[in-house]
């Protein structure tokens, strides 16, 4: 059977074997659970041709001009895309979806914006801003020509719908939840011997918005505690990271899943001291590996968990992120342990990608 030619749902995605993000991590999910769906083909060009169910994408616009290029990869997606007779196309990150919204109409388009960067972008002189300022007139476009938005944080509906002028309505909350299936590593010790350096994790490729200096910085205000800390996503760090006398940093760059779910389950807490994170998949990954778990209060995080499983820090500040810090390898190993093993339950129960399917299934046969 010509691939090209059934009707049918497709599933167009910029990440998938070669990245660990959010995105990525659903897009696998979702292949290796594609016999739940009727239909359903995947498009990306981040696949090996020869696998099934997927339709690859050999254009390489993108890479005449690399700091539009992800602008220019909705092109590419479009010269594929039009070859297709699919009735709905599924976009998993909403900037690919411009060209293919606007010229090809007879489609029913469902984009997802996965985060708030765009939506916050305020204008300066400087690089990051412009390309944020790009970001967001691209993704307004495709918000407001699309079928149905997707997200994953009933708080980002409501600024899509304030700051894109859509109707609250036309976008779904979805969390993008976990493959508990893949994960057998579990925490078993929760003794912390002080005479060792406390062992501390960190799973963010992009640490900076990841929070890793604040991290860093609120270690280091526990002056009597030594700290190694495992930071896994970056391939490198500046030297700054070299200046923290109580901190050792072995930085692991990019890991395959077993091997990340290995040095959580041994690490005495995990913290990932985002801003901005609206999901935090690896936070939920961790809860579920039974590792104690350090959030800021921020409304995207207090909307998700409670202080019944996991260490809410009282502020954002980093003194504040310190005293949390201290409760925790301070308090009794059977009450990390008590927190840790409902935080299991929780996680278990409520963030399943068994779930996530039946969630999906709902809004794209809505």
């Amino acid at each position: 059977m010509n691939l090209l030619n059934m009707k049918n749902k497709i599933f167009v995605t910029g990440t998938m074997f070669s990245r660990n993000n959010g995105p990525a991590n659903f897009a696998m999910n979702l292949y290796n659970h594609s016999n739940s769906f009727d239909n359903i083909q995947f498009l990306t060009d981040d696949a090996p041709e020869e696998l099934q169910n997927i339709i690859y994408c050999n254009y390489k616009t993108h890479l005449i001009l690399k700091n539009i290029g992800m602008i220019l990869k909705s092109f590419d997606f479009f010269l594929k895309l039009r070859l297709t007779k699919s009735n709905l196309v599924i976009w998993n990150f909403n900037i690919h979806s411009f060209f293919s919204i606007m010229f090809l109409k007879e489609r029913k388009h469902i984009v997802f914006v996965n985060d708030s960067f765009s939506l916050n972008a305020i204008p300066k002189f400087n690089y990051n801003s412009v390309r944020s300022i790009v970001f967001r007139f691209f993704e307004k476009k495709c918000v407001k020509k699309s079928f149905k938005v997707i997200t994953n944080s009933a708080i980002l509906a409501k600024m899509i719908s304030k700051e894109y002028e859509v109707d609250i309505e036309k976008i779904s909350v979805l969390h993008k939840g976990i493959n508990f299936d893949e994960i057998n590593y579990f925490k078993n010790s929760y003794d912390i011997c002080f005479e060792n350096p406390i062992k501390v994790c960190f799973v963010k490729s992009d640490y900076k918005t990841g929070g890793l200096f604040d991290l860093c910085s609120s270690l280091e205000l526990l002056v009597n505690f030594r700290f190694e800390l495992d930071v896994i996503g970056p391939l490198e760090l500046p030297s700054l990271y070299l200046n923290f006398d109580n901190i050792k940093i072995n930085l692991h760059g990019k890991l395959d899943k077993k091997n990340v779910y290995k040095i959580v389950s041994k690490s005495d807490f995990f913290c990932v001291p985002s801003e901005r994170e609206a999901f935090g998949q690896a936070n939920i990954e961790a809860m579920y590996i039974k590792t104690p778990v350090v959030l800021l209060p921020t409304n995207y995080q207090l909307q998700l968990h409670n202080p019944d499983y996991v260490y809410f820090s009282h502020g954002i500040s980093n003194l504040e992120l310190s005293k949390t810090i201290l409760n925790l390898i301070q308090s009794q190993a059977k009450i990390r342990k008590e927190k840790s093993e409902l935080a299991h339950k929780i996680i278990s129960r409520k963030y399943s990608f068994k779930q996530t399917i039946i969630d999906f299934k709902n809004i794209i046969n809505d």
